[in-house]
């Protein structure tokens, strides 16, 4: 199950302001509202079965949490229906905030998701990326601040075959093949720090352009991958609030329309 539950989150103390470096202590907040052995499983998962991340919009703050699992989605419409027009105290924080449900997204079993991109007429060659949230990826011991196409394809890759109960991706060669068929563009980036705990992790922030050669499939196959991104984020420390993501198909016209608006 894929599905994304999105939330305006309003301080109480009329000073405050929302940013995206809340998204670690959102983390722990729905982790504490979840009873202990289910929190602990997740604690434990090599895969979290969720991403989730705050950001601002015109001046509004907005919770993000995308399932990515039906039995995670099971907690979120729980938690959804807890949460919804009250309040939350944030312990780390030591101060309120008002929730109000703003969006829930279709949700779709990963079959359907699949099928929806292997069916549409036209699949899209050029994409457009928005990193909402700083991003970052880890490569041999080591932050990387820069986007990489490889890096940005192995963590979806790596994230649907983690997630899925159908459609996973077997064949080593043919992934080499979708990531020499993927370039970046254009790109309008800056380096943004996301704070955690005990450790402020630089990545960066904004936009890039991605164009896709090859087979007609292998197009299909990348629409899918990088809609799937909208949900389960890019790169690490998604599930603190990092790496949050939109697509959007660019036509020729560079009108921008949402790659999820191609789900039917």
């Amino acid at each position: 199950m894929i599905k994304q539950y999105i939330f305006k989150i309003t301080p109480q103390d009329k000073n405050e302001r929302i940013n995206f470096n809340m998204g670690s202590i959102m983390h722990g907040c729905m982790i504490e509202f979840l009873p202990e052995q289910i929190a602990q499983q997740l604690h434990n998962a090599s895969a979290r079965p969720y991403s989730q991340a705050v950001y601002v919009k015109k001046n509004i703050g907005y919770w993000q949490i995308n399932a990515l699992t039906a039995e995670m989605n099971n907690y979120l419409e729980q938690l959804a229906k807890l949460w919804n027009d009250n309040i939350i105290y944030l312990r780390q924080r030591d101060k309120k905030y008002h929730i109000q449900l703003h969006n829930i997204s279709t949700g779709y079993s990963y079959k359907d998701f699949s099928r929806c991109f292997f069916t549409i007429a036209q699949p899209q060659r050029n994409l457009h990326i928005k990193f909402i949230t700083p991003t970052s990826f880890k490569s041999n011991g080591e932050y990387q601040l820069f986007p990489n196409i490889k890096l940005i394809l192995a963590s979806l890759y790596r994230r649907w075959n983690d997630l899925a109960d159908s459609i996973i991706f077997e064949d080593e060669e043919a992934y080499k093949d979708i990531c020499k068929s993927t370039f970046i563009r254009g790109y309008n980036l800056s380096s943004r720090r996301f704070g955690l705990e005990k450790v402020r992790i630089t990545g960066f922030s904004g936009d890039i352009d991605i164009f896709i050669k090859g087979p007609e499939m292998t197009v299909r196959w990348l629409n899918m991958l990088f809609a799937y991104g909208q949900f389960c984020g890019i790169g690490i420390k998604t599930a603190l609030g990092m790496g949050n993501v939109e697509v959007w198909a660019k036509n020729r016209e560079d009108n921008n329309t949402s790659v999820t608006a191609l789900i039917k």
